[in-house]
């Protein structure tokens, strides 16, 4: 598997398939009412509840969608059990005990170490609890407290709530809602399987390849059938089919970009795709090949809005 694949997969797995649950982690220290919050979450009310030892799953729906809710256990001892759990979901929602001022960098402690297993483009719901409780610090008090580097780059909210009246608690999750129907609901990027540019000689100057096992040997390979078309027919290739695949050419100077795509994918998305690319190398250099690449699947290819517009 290629590194953008494993990449894209990553990113498209947890949000975007259409027929798994979606697993949402509720996490948070011991007596922080995450338990009562899930309850509120299923039920409408809070219930009565004991400290989690373990884990506490529930299930519900969002429109069709499946969701998962994954209540773990807040105690120290449990923490480390945390992570399988959060490595396997699409959503994080950390609550905080506001009345409980002496715990806040603990539970910020216990945030970070969350958000360093979770990848950075998923979405994080942070409620600060027990705001009924007299004398509990409000969101500005608590904010100044937190480090929230590990949200960069996220979707996340934060919210005052008390999970045991019901304070707070549609609106966090309204939010949750909406960022996860926002998820699923959009279509996910266009990935071609192999990306190949090469000069005129068929050596190759940067190469991202699946089918072809072997890149360089792909790019000769290549080269040679675009030179006897050219040889032959007087004209250079723009496409040939290999059985479930469709390699597609664009020739730009003294460049030869190839994209190998599913026979079923539009061949327009393709070429917009590999011409674009093809103009950002020839303008960045021949030597700045594989860092223009690298910047070009994460900005144009994985981003999904992007990839829609092009």
């Amino acid at each position: 598997m290629s590194d953008w694949e494993r990449i894209f997969q990553m990113f498209t797995s947890k949000l975007n398939s259409k027929d798994a649950p979606v697993n949402v982690v509720i996490l948070g220290l011991d007596g922080a009412g995450k338990t009562t919050l899930l309850n509120y979450f299923v039920e409408g009310q809070a219930t009565e509840t004991i400290p989690t030892a373990g884990t506490n799953h529930r299930r519900m729906k969002i429109k069709s969608l499946e969701i998962n809710l994954i209540d773990l256990g807040g105690r120290k001892a449990f923490r480390r059990f945390w992570i399988k759990s959060i490595q396997k979901s699409s959503f994080i929602i950390f609550v905080i005990d506001a009345a409980a001022r002496e715990r806040v960098t603990e539970a910020n402690e216990a945030l970070n170490m969350a958000l360093s297993h979770f990848p950075g483009e998923l979405p994080v719901l942070i409620l600060l609890n027990k705001q009924d409780l007299p004398g509990a610090a409000s969101m500005a008090e608590i904010m100044k407290r937190l480090d929230l580097s590990g949200l960069q780059e996220r979707d996340w909210q934060v919210e005052e709530i008390s999970a045991i009246q019901g304070n707070g608690v549609k609106r966090a999750f309204e939010w949750i809602k909406k960022v996860i129907s926002y998820h699923h609901d959009t279509p996910a990027p266009f990935i071609p399987k192999d990306i190949i540019i090469f000069d005129r000689r068929g050596v190759p100057v940067v190469i991202k390849s699946h089918v072809f096992k072997e890149g360089r040997l792909a790019a000769g390979f290549l080269s040679a059938i675009n030179s006897f078309v050219k040889a032959v027919a007087h004209d250079q290739l723009t496409s040939i089919n290999m059985g479930k695949n469709k390699v597609l050419f664009i020739h730009r100077e003294q460049l030869t970009g190839a994209i190998i795509i599913s026979v079923d994918d539009g061949e327009k998305r393709a070429m917009d795709l590999l011409s674009l690319l093809m103009d950002e190398i020839i303008i960045n250099g021949l030597e700045n090949a594989e860092k223009t690449l690298s910047k070009f699947i994460m900005e144009k290819i994985l981003d999904s809005k992007v990839s829609q517009d092009v």
